[in-house]
């Protein structure tokens, strides 16, 4: 564990303004939405002080830092040391690791980038920052399959974004050879024949997540987020959000669950848009590769030789004059077209350092790839990203689901819910198994919890039925209201016989006497309801 500590840095992105989290973000830093009561950056944190990190890299606005320091320095009881950088206004993912490079900030070999909203069970991380040294990785993304169990929320999630990416990969060694968003894909994608004569199998994945964790060569970031026009404050943009991947092909033609791609033109993959092979240039060129098991350690792949190179417009490096703005969006891909290009057409300074692989073979070292992306497929243990206001009442739920993740709440296991020493229950009440009751909380007679949250200082009045639901801080619900299928920010007052059903409340709204808020998104601004 030492090893790993030495050589890798990690940077957590908490800088952006979590504009699908609307109107859950306008009033508290998504990084400090509470999940279960606990604001989410401590899971990050417990992450990687569960494998043995003893210092972070957080990257925020410089408007919201205070409150996160506040939180990191006084109320989170972990060890972890935290460097703040401090963000000016909104940008993009690479635009703020571009900023630790010029603050020269990137000091180790490698750097693991994951992003605030992430929630993932930490037994992966070891695992993957091997493979991605002895693969002599540029870079390592993390790619999630979930299991059956939870199946619902992916489905939750895809149906919300509507459209998910198509992922490539060689099925034997798991390096990314092709990746296309699904927005950009109508009836048809194109694969590049040149590409499939060098790697005549490619399986072609919609259902694996991208939960936003990656590892990267500190060589690549250097070469890759430099231009000509630098700048410590770059012009913002966004991330392609559209990273929850969905999975109907496997990586062998024997499973039954996948479709191989062979060789020859005009295939078609059910579901999906037809494949079409062009026969413009070749914009890609395959390194010979090892076979192996997916996230097998294995020697990295030889690169081809430049004879071997076909011609080909695209076989230069990238211009780079423009900055690159979204990690997912711009340096992922790429990163994953430069890969095949010959070695004369990459920077020196791109090449991966001396690493274990070269002690793998006795015979000399092959010829390294430049520039290798792989994908590191997490199969088992608890993934998702809280990114969307769905997703955020589903991780929820799934905190305090025994057996679903390995985080729990702060407050005291009580019987089957967790609560503050000093919350009140009636004795007439119930509160059900899998809930959450946050300290100073009444809960008033007759009342029922189940499967929710409820937050700090709420007051529930007779009668209130509280359903798989979040209830932030300072909330008072009035006699006989119900909450179902829903999230009610902090600071709301709600009259008598308010019914919140699939619905969105924002902060310190005024609910008059049997307002009814259903599949809605209900602002104090215009004391209404506005449709999400």
């Amino acid at each position: 564990m030492a090893g790993l500590i030495v050589e890798f840095q990690v940077v957590i992105l908490a800088g952006g303004p979590g504009s699908r989290m609307y109107p859950l973000t306008t009033e508290v830093p998504k990084a400090l939405l509470p999940i279960a009561n606990r604001p989410m950056i401590s899971y990050q944190l417990e992450l990687l002080e569960r494998v043995g990190f003893s210092d972070v890299i957080i990257i925020t606005q410089q408007d919201t830092a205070q409150e996160l320091k506040t939180f990191v320095d006084e109320i989170y009881e972990g060890k972890i040391l935290v460097d703040w950088v401090l963000l000016s206004e909104f940008m993009g993912t690479a635009e703020a690791l571009k900023i630790l490079k010029n603050q020269n900030k990137l000091v180790s070999r490698d750097v693991i980038v994951l992003s605030c909203d992430l929630i993932a069970d930490s037994t992966f991380i070891t695992d993957m920052a091997d493979f991605h040294r002895i693969n002599d990785s540029s870079a390592t993304v993390l790619l999630y399959q979930p299991p059956p169990e939870q199946e619902s929320l992916y489905k939750t999630l895809k149906n919300e974004y509507g459209l998910m990416d198509y992922i490539g990969l060689d099925p034997n060694t798991n390096r990314i050879l092709y990746k296309a968003p699904a927005a950009d894909v109508e009836e048809k994608f194109e694969i590049p024949k040149a590409l499939l004569r060098h790697h005549p199998r490619i399986t072609i994945h919609t259902s694996l997540v991208d939960p936003h964790f990656y590892i990267f060569s500190r060589a690549i970031l250097d070469l890759f987020l430099s231009s000509p026009k630098d700048s410590n404050n770059s012009s913002s943009s966004k991330d392609n959000n559209n990273n929850n991947n969905s999975n109907t092909s496997s990586s062998s033609g024997s499973n039954s669950n996948g479709i191989t791609i062979p060789s020859t033109p005009n295939v078609g993959i059910p579901a999906t848009p037809n494949i079409h092979l062009t026969s413009s240039p070749p914009k890609f060129h395959k390194p010979h590769s090892n076979p192996s098991n997916p996230n097998n350690l294995s020697s990295p792949s030889p690169a081809p030789s430049p004879s071997s190179t076909p011609a080909s417009s695209s076989s230069s490096f990238p211009n780079l004059s423009s900055p690159l703005v979204s990690i997912q969006a711009e340096l992922l891909p790429t990163l994953i077209s430069s890969q095949f290009l010959p070695p004369s057409a990459v920077p020196p300074s791109s090449l991966p350092p001396f690493r274990l692989s070269s002690l793998l073979s006795s015979s000399p070292l092959p010829s390294l790839s430049p520039i290798s992306v792989f994908a590191y497929i997490k199969t088992t243990g608890y993934c998702t990203r809280s990114n969307t206001i769905k997703s955020y009442l589903q991780v929820n739920k799934d905190i305090t689901t025994p057996g679903m993740s390995s985080y729990a709440p702060w407050e005291t296991k009580v019987g089957k819910y967790w609560s503050h020493g000093s919350v009140v229950v009636d004795g007439k009440s119930v509160v059900g198994a899998e809930s959450v009751v946050g300290e100073g909380s009444v809960v008033g007679g007759r009342c029922g919890v189940k499967k929710s949250v409820v937050g700090k200082h709420c007051r529930l009045e007779g009668g209130v039925k509280v359903v798989n639901s979040v209830v932030m801080d300072h909330v008072v619900i009035g006699e006989g209201s119900s909450i179902s299928g829903s999230v009610v920010c902090s600071n709301v007052y709600m009259k008598k016989g308010c019914v919140i059903k699939d619905a969105f409340v924002g902060y310190a709204c005024h609910l008059s006497e049997g307002t009814e808020v259903k599949n809605d998104v209900f602002v104090e601004t215009n004391r209404g309801t506005s449709g999400i």
